[in-house]
């Protein structure tokens, strides 16, 4: 049986960037929407949108880029979950490309239906720091009133599907 390299540096990769995944226990319970996300974010296809049309909605932090495998495997699972929920639930990209065109390539390509932060902002080391991003893809999930409900959104959604979102529901109602 052949294997080529890149099939064996795929492998190699998605086993480190699959198995560090976790974001830190030191996540802040609540946020406002204000702290969580700049002024304005950018649709698919790349236009400005005002934060604010967001408000209402749990919101989940999806943090991933191109060339990680695990992101690349985890995106359609995360399309589904997300229009399954889409009454209540919206994704915005955090996204680690290393340029706008990559970033946008990625969000092209893969058929994201959300809105991603601008590439290479500061907002998006803040994010990271505020959370403890170790690795990707990472799915952090908040309430519309801030609360910050998972921080193991794809584990979750991975192993439960669209149920997870009642959790979720419940620990937003419990606050």
């Amino acid at each position: 049986m052949y294997i080529s390299r890149r099939s064996v540096l795929g492998l190699l990769i998605s086993s480190i960037c699959g198995s560090c995944t976790q974001s830190s226990s030191s996540a802040p319970e609540k946020v406002t929407l204000d702290e969580l996300l700049p002024d304005l974010l950018l649709s698919p296809s790349g236009d400005s949108v005002a934060r604010e049309t967001l408000q209402g909605k749990f919101i989940g932090l999806y943090f991933s880029a191109s060339w990680c495998p695990p992101c690349r495997a985890f995106t359609p699972v995360l399309i589904n979950f997300r229009n399954e929920c889409i009454e209540k639930f919206e994704v915005v990209l955090v996204g680690l490309d290393k340029s706008a065109q990559e970033q946008q390539a990625y969000v092209s390509k893969s058929g994201m239906p959300w809105l991603s932060l601008p590439n290479k902002m500061e907002h998006k080391q803040k994010l990271q720091s505020l959370f403890g991003i170790r690795g990707i893809p990472s799915l952090i999930v908040v309430s519309p009133d801030g609360l910050v409900v998972s921080t193991r959104g794809r584990k979750e959604i991975t192993k439960y599907g669209s149920s997870i979102f009642e959790d979720w529901l419940a620990k937003a109602s419990a606050s």
